[in-house]
């Protein structure tokens, strides 16, 4: 996932009962459907659901490519 897709997430875009989230296409990308795991719905679960948006803030404090690596 780019980091200017991850920052585009709602709360919308996660269905927590599938563990699946909703990818907006960016760059000329398509819709984009991706699985994860329970650690992760755990994390998504610590964050504040009163914005529409899962982050806030400024973009630069995401790295260019959420890969995985460090979420574990």
């Amino acid at each position: 996932m780019r980091s200017g897709e991850a920052w585009n997430l709602e709360w919308i875009d996660v269905d927590f009962d599938d563990k699946l989230v909703k990818i907006s296409p960016e760059k000329g990308r398509s819709l984009e459907l991706i699985k994860i795991c329970d650690k992760h719905i755990l994390i998504l679960n610590t964050l504040s659901k009163n914005n529409p948006k899962i982050f806030r803030g400024p973009l630069r404090h995401l790295p260019d490519r959420l890969d995985g690596k460090g979420l574990e």
